[in-house]
């Protein structure tokens, strides 16, 4: 791993490293913990929940992120596709070809920013 790559981690004479996806992770954790304790007014923390309803609430997160791994994996699929297709009409310099792909197909590279 590159030096730039990892920092010393916050915490006087701490020898533990952290790279930037884990950092992002953790403001991420921290941030859900935030919202969920202002939503819901609990953490993680609460005792009124009975462990079948942890095991559901668990399997429900994990079918949400399934789904998400599966869009996600579709989407690359058609970008890679979408990279070849695009590549090949410029090493054939077919602009024209290449500017009706993007106005036909376009819309499903659009992020909903």
């Amino acid at each position: 791993m590159q030096e730039t790559e990892i920092k010393q981690s916050a915490g006087a004479g701490s020898d533990t490293a952290t790279c930037s996806t884990e950092d992002a992770v953790i403001d991420l954790i921290r941030a859900r913990g935030v919202r969920g304790r202002v939503e819901h007014q609990a953490s993680m923390d609460r005792r009124d929940y009975h462990p079948d309803q942890w095991i559901a609430n668990f399997q429900e997160e994990l079918a949400d992120g399934l789904q998400y791994g599966e869009r996600i994996k579709g989407q690359s699929k058609l970008l890679h596709e979408a990279r070849d297709i695009m590549c090949s009409l410029i090493r054939e310099r077919d602009w024209d070809c290449a500017r009706e792909w993007v106005k036909k197909y376009d819309s499903q590279f659009l992020l909903n920013v």
